[in-house]
């Protein structure tokens, strides 16, 4: 099973208490702009702080949980 600390870990990141998009980009495999959306549309929970978003860990573990990803072997 992977976990989201051994895929932040893998990603080349320390596990924190919140994310930039980009970095949450890193750790999902996807493009910036993708975490972005899913932010705006709700799929990732998140703050904004004027333009830009923060992603805390809990969010992004509620979001990792949602999505399975955490049943996949790699």
């Amino acid at each position: 099973m992977v976990t989201l600390e051994s895929q932040i870990e893998g990603a080349g990141l320390e596990v924190l208490e919140w994310y930039r998009t980009g970095d949450v980009a890193r750790i999902a495999g996807v493009a910036r702009e993708t975490i972005c959306r899913w932010c705006d549309s709700g799929r990732l929970g998140h703050l904004r702080l004027g333009v830009q978003r923060r992603i805390y860990l809990v969010h992004l573990q509620a979001w990792w949980d949602e999505a399975g990803r955490g049943t996949a072997d790699t």
